[in-house]
């Protein structure tokens, strides 16, 4: 147990190593963050997280995951949780909706219905990109149940704060536009239900409010808003100069008074790297209209004065615009300098202007620091405050970098500036749901917060199942049946243990190069000496065990 306990200290100096090293502002000062705290429970790295609810039950957060065939019935207190019929010699697997409250952590706490309220087994596959979860705790999750017809493949599951999670009814011909001649059909996630998807969930009047921007057409003049009861088409200002081609990439919203949404102009008629749109209210009902980017060279596509050229919103799995109660965080992609980089500026609602930028090149005030995720995507989460507010971005990479360099890590925006975090959680986990700044969770899940660490390990006996078969006294003993004096014994499936008086019986493993347990049958052991032991059994296996580091490892001097 020595061995593991010096495993310990030396993977927690490495894990520090790395975590410093994961930070290209590792050598400022910076205001004190909250800190990662890996959790091992129920919720594990097969649940996406979907986001936190500030306004619902203290530490309120929502993940998903479809639950393994094997999984018999799940209870949530006094509640059975009731899943769809498992149809066909291979049934799909159960989609359920995982909750965090400070009170009870995560748990397994709901399963889908259907339109008529019937129990579900969900979509067979659904859109991560389409996780939103409101303040008071209601969400939305779309997805693509393939066991339906052709055309009506796509789900809308839909939660009202304190409800279930049910499918909603698709909206009306008059709302979302079916074909009409050679123009396709609307639909409210591209790929019937898998694709790209526009979608925000907000609290509305008791209610949780959702507003998609239509896929499908290449020019879109509205947008789809449901107030919890009903669908309904709010029109769109579109630019003159884009009528032929007007797509929504992005929406989002704080409440009805305050949402925002992204759109792709005409490249071919249009000099505009992307148009921002607000909702408004008229004697005539709602509108959106276009507020331009005031204030930034990335307002153009291309502006030759800072050798900016291509610029346009984050595509791929990116969430490119975040609504704060202040103002819009909008992420561009663009050349500059002849070098592909990424920015993100700050459009204050008030002022009617950007009033921020950041990447890593001289147009922008401050640097960036990073790469955004297109493959894997990310998630943003923003709050309203002194200068700019607060911001999380999940999954950063390097500057520069692929996917595999994001390393658990999180940007953290606050005082002005981005700061790469250490996660403490692995590459290709894009996920996240933030209450604020300093209180959170990452995809693993690891949780972000000022919580105190649980208790470190403590030394604890671990049984060995396998049978021992050879037995030794340590050196200089009197006797090796004496209860004052150390022992070895080691058998089959690897099995070492090691008597300290005292102490009793401790085990200790075998450990491959790689660091991983080798599981050897071993059939004797010596101990010539005390800073020195050998163990050897089938196939040639030999061992040896150094005081030194305390590790049994192969014999350096067994024969090839």
């Amino acid at each position: 147990m020595r061995g593991r306990a010096r495993h310990a200290v030396v993977f927690a100096a490495i894990l520090a190593a790395l975590l410093v090293a994961a930070s290209p502002d590792r050598g400022k000062t910076a205001t004190p963050a909250a800190g990662p705290l890996p959790l091992l429970g129920p919720a594990d790295t097969a649940m996406t997280l979907m986001g936190a609810a500030p306004g619902g039950e203290a530490g309120e957060a929502w993940g998903y995951r479809q639950l393994p065939l094997a999984v018999g019935a799940v209870r949530v207190g006094t509640r059975e949780l009731e899943f769809g019929p498992a149809l066909g010699v291979a049934p799909d697997p159960q989609l359920v909706f995982l909750r965090h409250t400070d009170s009870h952590g995560w748990q397994v706490f709901d399963a889908p219905r259907d339109e008529a309220g019937q129990p579900y087994r969900g979509p067979t596959a659904v859109n991560r990109l389409s996780a939103r979860i409101a303040r008071g705790g209601g969400g939305v999750l779309v997805g693509r149940d393939t066991s339906r017809p052709v055309g009506k493949q796509l789900v809308v599951l839909h939660r009202e704060p304190g409800g279930w999670w049910r499918a909603l009814e698709p909206p009306p011909p008059d709302v979302l536009l079916p074909a009409e001649g050679e123009r396709p059909a609307e639909a409210l996630a591209a790929d019937q239900g898998q694709g790209a998807v526009a979608i925000a969930a907000f609290d509305e009047a008791g209610h949780t409010g959702l507003l998609f921007g239509p896929q499908g057409r290449s020019a879109a003049d509205g947008i789809v808003h449901f107030d919890g009861q009903e669908w309904s088409r709010e029109p769109i200002e579109v630019p003159f100069d884009s009528v032929a081609e007007f797509r929504i990439v992005a929406i989002d919203a704080t409440g009805l008074g305050n949402a925002w949404a992204l759109a792709l102009p005409d490249d071919e008629t249009s000099s505009r790297s992307v148009v921002l749109l607000q909702r408004t209210s008229t004697p005539d009902g709602p509108r959106w209209v276009e507020r331009p980017l005031n204030g930034t060279p990335f307002a153009e596509r291309d502006e030759p004065a800072t050798q900016i050229a291509g610029a346009g919103p984050i595509g791929g799995a990116a969430q490119s615009l975040t609504v704060t109660a202040d103002g819009v965080w909008v992420d561009l992609a663009a050349e500059i300098e002849g070098v592909d980089l990424d920015v993100t500026v700050f459009f204050d609602a008030g002022a009617g202007a950007v009033s921020g930028s950041w990447c890593d090149a001289a147009p922008c005030a401050a640097p960036l620091g990073a790469k955004l995720s297109r493959q894997g995507g990310y998630r943003s989460f923003a709050w309203a405050g002194s200068g700019f507010g607060t911001r999380v971005i999940t999954n950063p990479l390097e500057p520069g970098g692929n996917e595999e360099t994001n390393r658990g890590t999180y940007l953290r925006f606050a005082d002005g500036a981005f700061v790469r975090m250490p996660g403490g959680g692995g590459n290709f986990r894009p996920s996240g749901a933030f209450a604020s700044v300093e209180s959170g969770w990452l995809e693993g899940p690891v949780e972000v917060s000022f919580a105190t660490p649980p208790a470190r390990l403590r030394p604890w006996p671990i049984s060995a199942r396998a049978p021992l078969v050879d037995v030794a006294g340590a050196p200089g003993a009197a006797s090796a049946a004496a209860i004052g004096s150390g022992a070895l014994a080691v058998g089959l499936d690897g099995t070492v243990l090691r008597y300290e008086p005292g102490r009793g019986w401790q085990r200790e493993f075998l450990l491959s190069s790689s660091g991983s347990v080798n599981r050897a049958t071993l059939r004797g052991v010596a101990w010539p000496e005390p800073p020195r032991a050998h163990a050897v059994g089938d196939l040639g296996a030999m061992w040896m065990w150094n005081a030194s580091d305390d590790l049994w490892i192969p014999d350096p001097g067994v024969p090839i």
